[in-house]
């Protein structure tokens, strides 16, 4: 995956969503994918970013999920692994919520 950096295709963003939901990935393959979908936000990124939230991840990497989901809709809150249970799940809602309404979105 390293090796893939700089390099940017529809089949590239693919295996990357691929990656990041990919239950048995490694986490510092996750931690990679994100970063490389971070720095090409687009809206197909963000469903999968939204499914990230809302399975049981790694906690650092769920607040870059957020941040994705943050640069296509910057009103939106930031997942804040250091908050309240109730808080995190009210980020989860949001997003899961917001999605189905901007998924057709340009």
């Amino acid at each position: 995956v390293e090796k893939l950096d700089g390099n940017w295709t529809p089949n590239l963003r693919d295996l990357y969503h691929r990656l990041v939901l990919d239950k048995d990935a490694d986490s510092k393959i996750k931690t990679i994918a994100i970063k490389r979908l971070k720095s090409k936000p687009a809206m197909e990124t963000a469903g999968v970013m939204v499914k990230f939230l809302t399975e049981p991840n790694d906690e650092d990497l769920k607040r870059s999920a957020s941040q994705i989901l943050k640069i296509n809709y910057p009103k939106g809150p930031l997942y804040n692994p250091d908050a309240s249970e109730e808080e995190r799940k009210k980020v989860v809602e949001f997003w899961g919520t917001w999605w189905p309404k901007h998924q057709n979105a340009p």
